[in-house]
């Protein structure tokens, strides 16, 4: 353990490059993490700690969640208070950090289970609303996440905390269009895309079998690729003056309905 007392120390600068600059993570392979809750959903999800730093002041030996820390592997740092100030976002996130070695699947390495549920994001970029869309895809098991049209870092520290850590435990996968077009094509994996004015509402769509559910951001919609004769559009209804939803409210929307259908369907025995 090695303890940490100055502000610019080269480890501190070093850690605090990495969470501003999405490049630098890129270029290593690496990103970071702060607060107990999400360190753990990354060790668990079997993600490997390269470095890990602590203030001892708000996470002390005594407590219960040390043990999994120290098992955690890779370089371990104790910080004065004000050598973790200068790293830490926020002032409540049970004092501990990590840097984490970056993973991202391709397409063919998805698992392919049976009546496999794809959340698809098309243009999404916004930190927070991924990471809130990753939440709900954990919370109705979803069986993949697939950004497209995507230029920016996945592992980016606010997608990270806006996830809760759910960014570990649903895999995803950044392709293109086309690329994905193809593999849903050939996986015989029926596209849903969620269209504003379409006739037919996400109700009428039978979410039972294997399904891709295409969002687009809210002030492009889906691309062209999606909005096609190749996927079923449908529509979320809007009865009051709003004439669209949070992209990521109307991805737990969606969601949950197609979790309802597949319960309805498991409980029936079809």
């Amino acid at each position: 353990m090695k303890k940490i007392d100055s502000p610019s120390n080269p480890e501190i600068k070093d850690l605090v490059y990495l969470k501003n600059k999405s490049k630098a993570r890129r270029d290593r392979g690496v990103f970071v993490v702060e607060g107990r809750r999400e360190f753990e959903r990354a060790l668990r999800s079997g993600y490997r700690s390269i470095k890990k730093f602590r203030n001892p002041n708000l996470l002390g030996h005594d407590d219960p969640w040390m043990k999994e820390y120290e098992n955690a592997g890779g370089e371990s740092f104790d910080l004065s208070g004000k050598a973790y100030e200068k790293v830490a976002m926020r002032e409540t996130t049970e004092g501990v950090l990590g840097v984490f070695e970056a993973r991202q699947l391709t397409l063919d390495e998805l698992v392919l289970n049976e009546d496999l549920m794809l959340v698809v994001l098309d243009g999404v970029q916004k930190p927070g609303n991924i990471g809130a869309i990753f939440r709900t895809a954990d919370a109705v098991g979803a069986d993949a996440v697939v950004l497209v049209n995507y230029p920016g870092d996945i592992y980016n520290p606010h997608t990270v905390r806006a996830s809760l850590g759910c960014l570990f435990s649903v895999p995803f996968v950044v392709s293109e269009g086309e690329e994905l077009k193809g593999f849903l094509k050939k996986n015989s994996i029926e596209v849903f895309s969620a269209i504003p004015g379409e006739k037919s509402t996400f109700y009428d769509c039978d979410f039972t079998g294997s399904s891709a559910l295409v969002f687009g951001a809210e002030d492009s919609g889906v691309g062209s690729v999606f909005d096609s004769k190749d996927a079923s559009g449908f529509s979320i209804p809007m009865n009051g003056m709003a004439d669209s939803l949070n992209v990521s409210v109307s991805v737990a929307v969606v969601l949950y309905e197609a979790l309802r259908q597949r319960n309805t369907k498991a409980r029936s025995g079809i």
